[in-house]
């Protein structure tokens, strides 16, 4: 046997291989600064695409395909050794994939630190209603239907990705929603508690008021909605919000009462709507 052979037989899969290789040096080496907040950019973004398809279909081409290669090459050979080989091929192509899943959630990174910054425009809420007169709201927060619109633009990127498998655009669209919910919930539970604090001090500040409420006199009876505090009508804002950012969620296929971290968001926002 010609040991030029397997590397012969092998020759077809080398920018599987490359892309392997070239995955690990960027997920351990030039992507950690990703963590800092530096920006992947598009070429990076195109790469690392690349990396992750060849990464996620290499553990394929060892089943369906490399395997009966090796078995071919390796002829003549005990059967423990063959088995030893392809099940090292398969060992290697199991830890690909696992790779192309970690690249691919670097990728997801950067589009959860954008939709965050969306995120952080619901501390605009405060302003809309504290000490404005303002009526109860009615609807959703203007910025809620564009949170998920950067995973949106990943996931719409042109070549690789669209044809990354639908389970693993799945479970990056899950890591970026959850990150989301997570951060969402924080920003969320931290307004209510210091519109609570503000709501206590202008409540101690207007005691000595006979008649007057802490939103203003006569608040109660101006009509309906209008007796709700300005920190009633906050709450209820994000309530609205949090509902439509779920039934946003499902625009990606997942179910949002199924997150544990939509679950507890919306349980943060909830408690605030019902002590209304």
């Amino acid at each position: 046997m010609r040991l030029c052979t397997p590397r012969m037989a092998l020759a077809g899969y080398t920018p599987a291989v490359l892309a392997y290789f070239l995955a690990k040096h960027y997920l351990f080496r030039k992507l950690r600064a990703s963590a800092t907040g530096i920006m992947i950019g598009a070429a990076g973004t195109c790469l690392l695409l690349q990396c992750a398809w060849w990464c996620a279909h290499l553990q394929g081409l060892v089943t369906e395909s490399l395997t009966q290669q090796a078995k071919t090459v390796l002829q003549g050979l005990p059967a423990g050794v063959v088995d030893q080989v392809i099940h090292t091929l398969q060992q290697l192509a199991a830890r690909a994939a696992e790779d192309g899943q970690q690249v691919l959630l670097l990728l997801g990174h950067e589009a959860s630190e954008r939709c965050m910054a969306l995120v952080r425009q619901l501390k605009g809420i405060t302003a809309t209603y504290r000490m404005t007169a303002k009526g109860p709201p009615v609807r959703h927060s203007h910025y809620v239907a564009g949170v998920l619109q950067p995973l949106r633009q990943l996931l719409d990127t042109p070549g690789s990705m669209q044809q990354l498998p639908a389970r693993l655009k799945l479970v990056l669209s899950l890591d970026v929603i959850d990150n989301v919910n997570i951060h969402y919930d924080s920003l969320a539970e931290e307004l209510l508690i210091t519109v609570k604090k503000t709501e206590s001090s202008l409540k101690r500040l207007k005691k000595a008021r006979p008649g007057e409420g802490a939103d203003g006199p006569n608040a109660a009876a101006a009509g309906p909605g209008v007796g709700m505090s300005d920190s009633d009508k906050i709450g209820l804002q994000l309530y609205l919000d949090v509902q439509e950012h779920g039934r946003q969620i499902e625009h990606f296929g997942l179910v949002a009462d199924q997150l544990e971290s939509y679950r507890q968001l919306l349980r943060t926002v909830a408690l605030a709507d019902q002590a209304q």
